[in-house]
């Protein structure tokens, strides 16, 4: 019990400390047009969630951005996922004993996480090395040198901590997870 109090404790000092850095919209990043036209990038909606880009040009990261918030979008078998999050929360919404298709459940999922992504208090922040101040640290320790890595707050959705990792190398792959 003493060992979720002190992560719980450090979550939402890490909380306070990154919302002083993004609650007067200083670090707000607009992403380039062709970048919010399809796919992942329409229906979550980065105009209106708190970025860090650390200087990098959005420009730079477009393609990174892409593949991260595609990612947040696709089903996966890591548990601590803002989609399966947002599962549950739509799973939470229907009658006790419906069954609904999986692909139902996935495309309720979609739109709750689109809805709780696309907020002011959703914090996205992009991990630099030697920045070791700025966002969350990955959780399982990737090297931000090799990959693009983002942390993530959807505070609304759930006090999970998410880390979206891109790939740097010819054939960039993705993934996330999460850490309550």
């Amino acid at each position: 019990m003493k060992h979720k109090s002190w992560h719980f404790l450090l979550f939402w000092l890490g909380c306070a400390l990154a919302f002083n850095s993004f609650a007067f919209g200083t670090n707000r990043v607009v992403l380039p047009k062709a970048s919010r036209q399809g796919g992942a990038m329409s229906l979550l909606n980065c105009d209106k969630i708190s970025m860090d880009l650390g200087g990098t040009s959005p420009d730079d990261l477009e393609k990174p951005l892409a593949l991260a918030l595609g990612q947040l979008l696709e089903a996966s078998d890591e548990l601590e996922t803002p989609l399966n999050n947002a599962r549950d929360v739509a799973l939470s919404q229907v009658d006790k004993g419906a069954k609904l298709d999986p692909r139902v459940q996935l495309e309720r999922a979609r739109e709750v996480l689109k809805n709780h992504f696309n907020r002011p208090t959703t914090q996205l922040v992009l991990l630099k090395s030697g920045e070791e101040d700025r966002g969350f640290q990955p959780e399982r320790g990737e090297d931000i040198k090799e990959n693009w890595v983002f942390s993530l707050l959807i505070p609304t959705l759930s006090d999970h901590i998410y880390w979206i990792v891109v790939s740097k190398d010819q054939s960039p792959k993705a993934y996330v997870y999460g850490f309550n």
